[in-house]
């Protein structure tokens, strides 16, 4: 109804397939729908990425890796991160959040290797060329930081890219409208599946 075409890419789960698998695969899948973007009647400069959590660091993986256009490879033209860790090194998050980062960087049971946690961390490949990003994080996330939201978005102000940081609140790690609000407060930020597809529009757009 909304002229969108949605594609849920796979990909390969740590921690029998630590960094970069998981990496790898979604900037393969996005290889693939721009090679078969006229099969689905797509604009294959037109391509945005939408994820939660590890699917957040995702999308938002997408949107900084790599230089150039848009419009080539596995490039994208915006990105949506809901609650999306951006910087990977353990002391960033809390006991809970350790097993996960241990998992997906491969270093369970020993120190993590750093050259591999800032390859990891979207924030580390921030540059001016990167798609513009919305960054939405739930103020008392307790897995996520609100703090990685925070410092990504000052590292994205400081490169020059657009932007946009949602801060959710009473919104923990996968409350995307907040714990303690009724949906139909008309104050309350809300950042469902339909606002997300229509923000990645309005900024790939804007990015024409």
């Amino acid at each position: 109804e909304q002229g969108f075409v949605a594609f849920a890419m796979n990909y390969r789960l740590a921690p029998f397939h630590p960094f970069p698998a998981a990496v790898d695969d979604v900037q393969a899948s996005v290889e693939w729908v721009r090679d078969h973007a006229f099969d689905f009647g797509l604009d294959p400069a037109r391509i945005g990425a939408i994820g939660g959590s590890a699917g957040g660091h995702l999308s938002a993986m997408l949107a900084t890796l790599g230089e150039g256009p848009h419009d080539r490879g596995s490039r994208i033209s915006a990105a949506v991160s809901w609650a999306g860790p951006m910087d990977l090194h353990p002391a960033e998050f809390g006991p809970d959040s350790q097993i996960y980062l241990d998992a997906f960087l491969n270093c369970i049971g020993r120190p993590c290797d750093e050259a591999t946690v800032v390859a990891a961390s979207p924030i580390s490949h921030v540059d001016r060329s990167d798609a513009p990003i919305l960054l939405a994080q739930g103020e008392v996330d307790q897995l996520v930081p609100p703090d990685q939201g925070l410092r990504m978005a000052d590292r994205l102000r400081a490169a020059g890219v657009d932007h946009e940081l949602l801060l959710i609140p009473n919104a923990g790690h996968d409350e995307r409208n907040g714990g303690h609000h009724q949906a139909d407060e008309p104050d309350h930020p809300r950042l469902g599946e339909v606002q997300q597809v229509q923000v990645v529009h309005r900024i790939v757009e804007k990015d024409r």
